[in-house]
């Protein structure tokens, strides 16, 4: 799947395994705005028809992300704001799932495309970092339930499970 995606030729192949790094302004809860450094490696960078630049993210998981989830898929609003902060006019993003045919019985992979960032700022992908950074910053941690809860290390001294609450006051 991956052969067919890379020789289709709908968008043009710039780089493949680029790192970026980015210093933003994030707006903060207080109406302030703080710096954010973001820094990733992009699996693949190309350019579309219209001359703009496009992250790609290659994916090998048997469950891609939910379609409706995309427009705020957050590892591609990221990747988008690093490239957008490199200077580059942005088309976009997608994850490119190669365990995941297009159509059933299809040769090529099911492509998740996310749509380029708004223009004017702060876009949602700027808000949600400023919210991250803020809850870094303040330390306070809450445990909370979620699909990532089957996988983690941790389960047995996680506070939101029974085995993981408190025994000493």
């Amino acid at each position: 799947r991956f052969l067919v995606y890379h020789l289709r030729g709908d968008r043009t192949l710039l780089a493949t395994e680029q790192e970026y790094r980015a210093e933003i302004s994030v707006p903060t809860s207080d109406g302030g705005s703080e710096a954010v450094r973001l820094r990733g490696f992009l699996d693949r960078i190309e350019q579309d028809s219209a001359g703009r630049t496009v992250a790609i993210d290659l994916k090998n998981i048997r469950r891609p992300a939910s379609d409706a989830s995309l427009p705020s898929h957050a590892q591609l609003g990221v990747y988008q704001l690093l490239l957008r902060e490199n200077d580059a006019e942005v088309g976009g993003a997608a994850l490119v799932q190669l365990r995941v045919p297009a159509a059933p019985g299809a040769a090529d992979p099911k492509v998740q495309f996310q749509d380029a960032l708004e223009a004017i700022s702060p876009t949602w992908v700027e808000i949600e970092l400023g919210q991250a950074a803020e809850l870094l910053r303040a330390e306070g941690f809450v445990a909370r339930p979620n699909d990532g809860c089957r996988y983690c290390a941790y389960q047995l001294v996680c506070p939101s499970r029974r085995q993981g609450e408190q025994v000493v006051p």
